[in-house]
């Protein structure tokens, strides 16, 4: 054996397990798809949110754009507030008040959910697909809800971003808010690094603050939208919103209480990763880990750290090449899976390079190799050039 190699086995040898880190216990449990926790950490049945919901004056229920998990618990809690007695207006992120009298119509069985999309320019107001809020709708019309689009004119906050209030002329200016409520500190700060992570160089201070007058604008617009709505229907409301307009009592619920002190707000928020569980996000949270479905038929889910296989379309290549649900996909390529890029790239550097794309699954604790084959056509070169 060569000395150097000796050494590495004795240091690996001499290293062993680490002691474990005494970190406090914030979760109690470990959570599975849909299941719900409070802020102290505790499991809850859906069951359990109803006496939270029946006092609320305003539900807030954050979500991820294009999550399949986070939609399904919208209709889950409106579901729940329907059975329980309540008749809540539904607000919605996605559209602008000045759409108001398309979703008046939807109200009044005017508007079906097969014409409302048109009808609102959904593709071009919201852009992520329909079918993930048809269901939460359709349950609105259903039960004669009114349902309200409670954000700023998508025209108007486009305006703010290139020019700021200043640009507006005074008939634009007058359908915001007359006060737009600034970011509370903690927001700000962490509006300002999303900002620098994101910004190119050579941006000033007042791109920055262009950016962060859209947000409070946002949210803003939004808080005062949903208090219109609770004072002149007597309702509680729904409000459906991205979740970082929701979580950590920031976004609408700090201008909630500023614009109304006594009111009663109630966060519902989703968690990506039970190891990440912070109580301040919410009064309750949602586990919907982030979920991909490939092209070659498998859908996957990001669960604390691994990458598991939840489910397999039938007789799409992902069977055929053996992969089943309850696989951890351990390797792509070679390269340790540690998140869904990890598989786009090693697909992408397969195709690039005329090679088989092959993963490395973990099955009952036994590693196997799978070929999955090549994807899609090799990209030939072009006569002529090198």
């Amino acid at each position: 054996m060569g000395c150097g190699l000796l050494v590495a086995c004795v240091l690996a040898a001499c290293a062993g397990p680490k002691p474990v880190p005494l970190n406090p216990m914030v979760l109690r449990f470990l959570p599975e798809r849909g299941e719900l926790a409070n802020s102290n950490g505790d499991r809850l049945a859906l069951e359990d949110v109803a006496p939270l919901l029946e006092e609320a004056d305003f539900v807030l229920v954050g979500e991820g754009h294009t999550s399949v998990c986070d939609h399904a618990f919208q209709r889950r809690i409106l579901a729940l507030m329907l059975k329980g007695g309540q008749r809540p207006a539904v607000g919605l992120e996605m559209v602008g008040a000045d759409l108001q009298p398309v979703l008046d119509r939807f109200a009044a069985g005017e508007l079906d959910l097969e014409t409302l999309p048109t009808a609102l320019d959904w593709k071009t107001i919201w852009g992520y697909p329909f079918s993930l809020f048809a269901p939460q709708l359709g349950l609105a019309q259903a039960y004669g809800l009114p349902v309200a689009g409670i954000n700023a004119p998508r025209r108007l906050v486009k305006a703010v971003g290139r020019q700021g209030l200043e640009g507006l002329s005074p008939e634009d200016r007058e359908q915001l808010p007359r006060e737009i409520i600034p970011p509370p500190n903690g927001q700000r700060e962490f509006l300002q690094r999303l900002f620098g992570e994101h910004a190119t160089r050579g941006l000033g201070s007042g791109e920055l603050e262009r950016f962060l007058t859209v947000q409070a604008l946002w949210d803003t617009a939004m808080a005062q939208n949903a208090l219109g709505l609770h004072r002149s229907t007597g309702r509680p409301v729904l409000v459906f919103a991205g979740s970082g307009h929701v979580e950590r009592g920031w976004g609408i619920a700090s201008r909630l209480r500023i614009l109304a002190p006594k009111a009663k707000v109630v966060a519902l928020v989703p968690l990506r990763d039970a190891t990440e569980f912070h109580p301040e996000d919410g009064d309750v949270l949602f586990y919907c880990p982030p979920a991909f479905e490939s092209r070659m038929g498998m859908t996957i889910e990001a669960r604390e750290g691994r990458i598991v296989v939840v489910a397999v379309r039938p007789e799409s290549r992902a069977e055929r090449v053996g992969i089943r649900p309850g696989d951890r996909l351990v390797e792509a390529q070679g390269r340790p899976m540690h998140g869904f890029m990890d598989l786009h790239r090693a697909g992408k550097q397969a195709h690039e390079q005329g090679q088989s794309l092959t993963l490395v699954v973990e099955r009952q604790g036994v590693h196997y190799v799978v070929d999955v084959g090549r994807l899609g056509k090799h990209p030939e070169k072009k006569k002529g050039k090198e």
